[in-house]
């Protein structure tokens, strides 16, 4: 019988309890057992930047696989996103992608992240997203 491989961990960053709310409704969606190995982690605009960098470290190690983790952030260039290239450069076994949508959440805990690069994750969340965007009622 073969080894099951840890999935690759996801966490969710977001400025205010939005990434909270996305990974709760991925959960109504899918079930709990879609949601292993996903975190959410709120930061508060206001917070100081060495705490939020602090906060990210602990919440990166918490989450930590032996396949990685696959960082979900909402702003690119904002604290939290800076703070996640430097954990990024530091250490191995991270992935960040700038501009979580539930879309790209709902793609993420449906694909098998057990037998799926952090690589090819990060490219399928942005795949998602870019395609997820659409104008109501436009009939192209």
């Amino acid at each position: 019988m073969g080894e099951t491989r840890d999935p690759v961990a996801i966490l969710v960053v977001t400025h205010g309890e939005s990434g909270a709310a996305m990974v709760a409704a991925a959960r109504s969606m899918l079930g709990d057992a879609a949601i292993r190995r996903i975190f959410s982690l709120s930061v508060g605009t206001h917070e100081d930047g060495e705490i939020v960098r602090q906060r990210l470290e602990q919440a990166v190690e918490e989450a930590m696989t032996d396949a990685g983790v696959l960082i979900l952030c909402d702003l690119h260039g904002a604290t939290p996103a800076n703070c996640l290239a430097q954990i990024k450069r530091a250490r191995g076994g991270v992935e960040v992608v700038a501009g979580v949508s539930l879309p790209m959440l709902i793609k993420l805990t449906s694909s098998d992240r057990s037998a799926s690069s952090l690589a090819d994750l990060a490219q399928a969340a942005i795949d998602t997203a870019a395609r997820s965007i659409h104008l109501v009622g436009d009939s192209s």
